[in-house]
């Protein structure tokens, strides 16, 4: 036998005790479900017990665990809490205490496997030192640190997740109309939010066994007052297919992105190709108008709302390849505070020889105004960083200079 023979016994009887435990656990489950059923024999069906079986639990847990991204956070103990040092400035104690302690750049997972893995390595190099019962019986703790945290850190959540799949099951019998056997196993989450993952953001139901005109609409109403507060579930008909496919028995649903919580305007919305110089972002949205980077060249796409002043924005849009719904909207409602300029559109000449805007503090003019509604491609409008020029210099008005910035400038609209 070689210097590592016995070494690698250890491994592989300690990495048989996480299987051998599962098989334990599959005969206890086997065993109490046997006897309850006997039990229940001679019972009233109101009187009857329901076996829950401990393996299922065990597994999902440990599954969950070896692979749950989630940051370390847990509470502090309040006898904990009341040992800490308090804040010596006024300042200081108006914040409150904290009674979570919090690693955001460590992985749940990276807790759990790891003290899995130095279980390993300990009792692998056991018999190669001086000391091998100590590092064996340090093995086993390491191993019962990874089972009792994989067990426990993911049950919150796991339950939270148990709701979700219950409201989806009591959703297909009572809205859908789905058999009350087959209700459980009728749905499938494809994809879940990356905030929370505790919001179901694509969801397929099977109706092969049949579909009822109209539930569609009363199961998007369940979803919304059951499932989520800040997003609203539609047919996902997104990539073209019928979301109602009764041919092959698919109902496919989608959550829309929540409403943003701010609408920061960019002047990419009104540059982006495809958008019409008729059309004018207004807000942000969780449908309608079109959808964008929400800066340009960035990854995480907004919907921006758009008023389609001169009806050809739609028409303009898909030319480029673009969607966009904004329906004609030749009026527009101004508002604002007395003195802030609503009256100025009806005192001054509505063809304008300029019109610019303030983008990052500098001036920036559009030339070739006012914009022609009958040929809405040509001449576009372009754009010039500067201040015009004085009548006079370099030819005229229609000419502009770089605009020389002194001290600090601040962004207007």
């Amino acid at each position: 036998m070689g210097n590592y023979t016995v070494p690698t016994i250890l491994v592989c009887i300690y990495l048989l005790i996480l299987p051998t435990v599962s098989f334990i656990l599959k005969r206890w489950d086997t065993s109490r479900e046997y006897k309850v059923l006997l039990a229940n024999k001679n019972l009233k069906k109101d009187s009857q017990q329901v076996y829950k079986p401990v393996r299922p639990v065990w597994k999902e847990r440990l599954k969950y665990a070896n692979s749950d991204k989630r940051h370390v956070a847990f509470k502090i103990h309040p006898l904990i809490q009341k040992m800490m040092p308090k804040p010596d400035s006024e300042e200081e104690g108006k914040e409150e205490p904290q009674d979570t302690f919090e690693l955001p750049q460590v992985q749940r997972r990276m807790v759990t496997l790891g003290a899995f893995l130095l279980g390993a390595i300990a009792i692998f190099v056991a018999p190669l030192t001086a000391i091998p019962y100590p590092l064996i019986t340090i093995s086993f703790i390491f191993l019962g640190i990874y089972v009792i945290v994989s067990l426990i850190s993911p049950k919150w959540f796991l339950g939270e997740r148990a709701k979700v799949n219950q409201k989806l099951t009591d959703a297909a019998e009572k809205k859908l109309k789905i058999p009350k056997d087959k209700a459980p196993t009728c749905w499938t989450i494809i994809s879940w939010d990356d905030e929370t993952n505790l919001e179901p953001t694509r969801i397929t139901f099977d109706i092969s066994s049949g579909f009822t005109e109209g539930t569609d609409q009363a199961l998007l109403k369940n979803l919304n007052a059951v499932l989520t507060n800040t997003r609203t579930y539609v047919l996902d008909d997104e990539d073209g297919k019928n979301p109602i496919d009764q041919k092959d028995g698919i109902f496919r649903v989608r959550a829309k992105p929540p409403m943003p919580r701010m609408a920061t305007f960019d002047p990419y919305y009104i540059f982006a190709p495809g958008i019409e110089s008729g059309a004018f972002a207004i807000g942000l949205g969780d449908s309608g108008g079109a959808q964008l980077p929400i800066k340009e060249g960035s990854e995480t796409m907004v919907q921006v709302i758009f008023v389609n002043v001169s009806g050809e924005a739609e028409k303009y849009a898909s030319k480029h390849g673009l969607i966009m719904i904004a329906p004609p909207t030749p009026m527009v409602l101004i508002m604002g505070p007395t003195g802030s300029g609503k009256a100025q559109a009806i005192t001054d000449l509505i063809e304008r020889t300029q019109f610019y805007v303030y983008i990052d503090g500098v001036k920036t003019i559009v030339e070739n105004m006012p914009y022609d509604p009958d040929n809405p491609e040509r001449p576009q409008p372009k754009w010039s960083q500067g201040q015009p020029e004085e009548e006079g210099e370099a030819g005229g008005s229609n000419h502009y200079r770089q605009p020389h910035l002194h001290g600090e400038t601040t962004p207007q609209a």
